[in-house]
């Protein structure tokens, strides 16, 4: 194979779709059998009975969000672990239909369905999960975590849907395997993770709301709100009542630990519970690490990980890429710099009794308050008050607000899903907002 993505005609030849399994930022998930177990010389991949392939969606597939997909997928080649998703093989498909042209990747397929499945499934008989269960698939997961920070790679969507179990019959639920390593990060969908079309901002950390730099603890936040809400099935900080913003709030200053443990502990013990209450810590200084779920802290956890021989990997602690140089040293769109509303932006010394405010403090303001004064409040009256269209946008802003190439990428993106032309009036006004108060917050 070529070191670019091959064109190939696949599906329809050697793969028939048998059904859609799942639809989501990337595009469509499809269920496909084998039609022939020779494997092809020309692409040399060995396809298994069955497996998922994920088709891109359209408006994914210029050069640019090819070359991240193909840069991304190397990654996951080199990925051998027992609970990630095995990775199959990729390609542009060629075959006349409705996938013609569009990037492929195929992966192993988990006939368990997924955590999420088993969470519904637990709430709607009212009974916890075993105890024994809980402590095999919480140490499967952060094996996986701590597998993949050891080659300084950061899932940044660890959440139930993305959990997937080999089996889940009546009386057995197989063993956990993590799914969509690399290209959360490389087709640049992370933020529609907290959108309502695929589900709520559940799982996100304290640092990712406010804007902050993260490392790979922030997936150990994330997992440990998915198995709270796996042994509690009740959702640690996400409230159907409350708004986006409040909700945003309780991930900042919310402790769920009380409720579990006074529901769960009884079940699952005061050492399991004491670990997800670690996962939590609101301050990633004070988080533990997959390493410490699995080998430091003394619970049933690492009794499992030491019974079973898994292997355990020394981290090193997955860091983003550095932050930009200041304001002063880049150039800024026109926009930007003619705003009437720069004034009027949160106000570092004015908000914060004489210091200036940090950055979490500044992001805070601009995510949370819903005055019509604030930059939300204008932000969503330029939206028309479509919520989801301003959640996407502010966290496309907690993500890439210090990387304006990406920022502006991303932008695109959600207009063009929304149904905005690049160049549309509205397009123009909010992104030139966007990237107003997005370069104030740094200076």
């Amino acid at each position: 194979m070529t070191s670019k993505t091959d064109c190939l005609k696949i599906l329809g030849r050697e793969l028939q779709v048998q059904r859609m399994v799942g639809s989501g930022g990337f595009g469509d998930a499809l269920l496909v059998t084998r039609m022939r177990a020779d494997a092809n010389p020309r692409h040399g991949f060995t396809f298994p009975p069955q497996c998922v392939v994920k088709v891109m969606r359209v408006g994914l597939c210029g050069q640019t969000e090819l070359d991240l997909a193909q840069r991304e997928v190397r990654v996951l080649k080199s990925l051998t672990h027992p609970n990630i998703v095995r990775y199959i093989g990729s390609w542009i498909e060629q075959s006349r239909g409705p996938y013609q042209n569009r990037f492929c990747i195929a992966l192993q397929y988990c006939e368990g369905g997924d955590v999420a499945t088993l969470i519904r499934r637990c709430a709607g008989s009212g009974r916890l999960l075993p105890a024994d269960t809980a402590v095999r698939l919480m140490a499967q997961v952060f094996s996986a975590l701590n597998y993949s920070h050891s080659r300084r790679l950061i899932h940044r969507d660890i959440k139930p849907g993305n959990v997937f179990l080999t089996e889940c019959g009546a009386d057995a639920v197989g063993d956990a395997v993590v799914g969509d390593f690399g290209l959360v990060r490389a087709l640049e969908v992370t933020c529609e993770s907290v959108a309502s079309r695929v589900g709520t901002p559940s799982y996100i950390s304290p640092e990712i709301v406010a804007g902050e730099t993260y490392t790979g603890k922030t997936d150990i936040f994330s997992a440990g709100a998915m198995f709270y809400e796996l042994l509690t099935c009740h959702s640690p900080f996400w409230r159907r009542r409350c708004s986006q913003q409040e909700n945003f709030k309780r991930v900042l200053h919310f402790d769920p630990m009380p409720y579990m443990r006074a529901n769960a502990e009884k079940v699952y013990g005061a050492a399991v519970t004491d670990v997800i209450g670690r996962c939590l810590a609101k301050k990633e200084s004070e988080r533990v690490s997959a390493y410490d779920v699995l080998v430091r802290v003394v619970s049933p956890i690492s009794a499992f990980v030491r019974s079973n021989a898994i292997p355990v990997y020394v981290e090193k602690l997955a860091q983003p890429p550095p932050p930009p140089p200041p304001p002063a040293a880049r150039a800024s769109p026109p926009s930007a710099q003619a705003s009437p509303d720069r004034a009027e932006s949160p106000s570092g010394d004015a908000a914060a009794g004489g210091r200036k405010r940090t950055t979490r403090e500044q992001l805070r303001a601009l995510f949370l308050e819903e005055s019509p004064m604030t930059p939300a409040g204008r932000l969503a009256a330029l939206l028309g008050d479509d919520e989801e269209l301003l959640v996407l946008l502010r966290v496309a802003l907690a993500y890439h607000g210090n990387d304006p190439e990406q920022l502006a990428r991303r932008l695109r993106g959600i207009f063009r899903e929304f149904g905005y032309g690049a160049n549309s009036a509205a397009a123009t006004a909010v992104t030139g907002f966007v990237f107003h108060h997005c370069t104030s917050l740094f200076e």
